[in-house]
């Protein structure tokens, strides 16, 4: 299965130590120009993340975007990356877009993608045999300050079997 992620997704993972785990659920995570830019945005004052470093190029595939003008139009609803990351599922043929934001999940499901959230690949980990529990992950991830709600948080817990 080949996914498309945005930025926010693999930081996340890289935060708690876990972004293996992006390896070992997709096939294939391909990630847009501008969404590698985004990640070393930071690099020269010394932020940048070494697992990332080291994943990208090695299992991160990086693609240039080829529609720029379909780009540019989005880029008016919502930021670059995710927009990048859209155009960028459409043209792979990707299987899933790996994406948090709320608008930019509004535009890609209005245009008819299939998307999943850092909660979503935790379930689809699970479902693998990756991880034996999400709620210990769940709570890493509150405490590196992903918001997550209580109904959501309580929903995927039951989703999971935890709850």
């Amino acid at each position: 299965m080949k996914v498309v992620c945005d930025a926010n997704i693999i930081i996340d993972f890289s935060k708690i130590r876990r972004l293996e785990l992006l390896k070992d659920v997709f096939d294939a995570v391909v990630i847009p120009n501008e969404v590698k830019e985004e990640l070393f945005a930071g690099k020269e004052e010394g932020l940048g993340d070494a697992d990332i470093e080291k994943a990208i190029g090695n299992w991160i595939l990086v693609e240039k975007v080829k529609d720029l003008f379909a780009l540019e139009n989005l880029r008016t609803h919502i930021e670059k990356g995710e927009s990048a990351s859209i155009i960028l599922f459409k043209e792979t043929k990707a299987d899933l877009l790996a994406i948090n934001d709320l608008k930019a999940r509004g535009v890609a499901h209005a245009l008819g993608i299939k998307i999943i959230g850092t909660l979503g690949i935790l379930l689809l980990a699970k479902d693998k045999g990756l991880i034996q529990e999400i709620k210990p992950i769940i709570d890493e991830l509150k405490k590196i300050g992903a918001y997550i709600s209580s109904s959501l948080y309580d929903r995927i817990l039951k989703d999971a079997g935890e709850l």
